[in-house]
């Protein structure tokens, strides 16, 4: 009995391993698809993302008003993580999941090799500038609230199709926790992109004239 146990826990163990393994390769193959569709597009299109990136290091996509950008900001990031968790008690929602988490690292590769090509050789510490804090921990964000999600919806298919002896009550506990953990993240993320962040940037762009 105690071997079955342990067997089972080994098991368990690298199925998480497995699945995490996947999503940083994911990661990573969205960013590299994001950076090769930029090369893709035609130079008019380029000097539009270009001008774009400008823009939001200028802080000119900003509204004036601090409390609407916090409301903005507090708005796509809860519905992003809440959308993922949602996703993640619905079966078929795993494909939908693993979409919104591939196009968040499309969107990173895009917006790094577009910041590359507008600032040439001060790309590097323009992407630093870029990334920190609010993006790495965004980005972390939709990796830790998408494998949580991944496992639970395992979870559920095995309890609901497999009748497999799972506590779902216990589980749906712990998923809960997710969510909380990720609602905190994503309003810290929130605060970062409107009081930090917009300094950050204008200080890199004050920097490079």
């Amino acid at each position: 009995m105690r071997m079955h146990l342990k067997n089972e826990k080994f098991n368990k163990i690298i199925t998480k391993k497995n699945l995490l393994i996947f999503l940083l390769s994911l990661i990573i193959v969205s960013i590299m698809v994001g950076i090769l569709f930029y090369m893709s597009l035609p130079l008019d299109d380029k000097i539009t993302s270009q001008n774009k990136i400008l823009a939001y290091f200028n802080g000119e996509l900003l509204d004036n008003n601090i409390l609407i950008n916090l409301k903005k900001s507090l708005s796509n990031n809860i519905l992003s993580v809440l959308s993922i968790w949602i996703l993640g008690i619905s079966v078929i929602g795993v494909f939908f999941i693993l979409f919104l988490f591939f196009m968040k690292g499309f969107t990173l590769g895009f917006s790094i090799t577009t910041i590359f090509a507008k600032f040439n050789l001060k790309g590097l510490l323009a992407t630093i500038f870029y990334l920190f804090p609010d993006k790495l921990l965004s980005l972390f964000l939709v990796l830790y609230i998408s494998y949580h999600s991944l496992c639970f919806s395992y979870k559920l298919l095995t309890f609901l199709f497999i009748d497999r002896d799972i506590n779902i009550h216990i589980a749906l506990r712990k998923y809960l926790k997710t969510l909380v953990i990720g609602l905190v993240i994503s309003i810290i993320i929130s605060i970062m992109e409107v009081f930090i962040t917009p300094f950050v940037l204008k200080t890199f762009t004050n920097f490079i004239k």
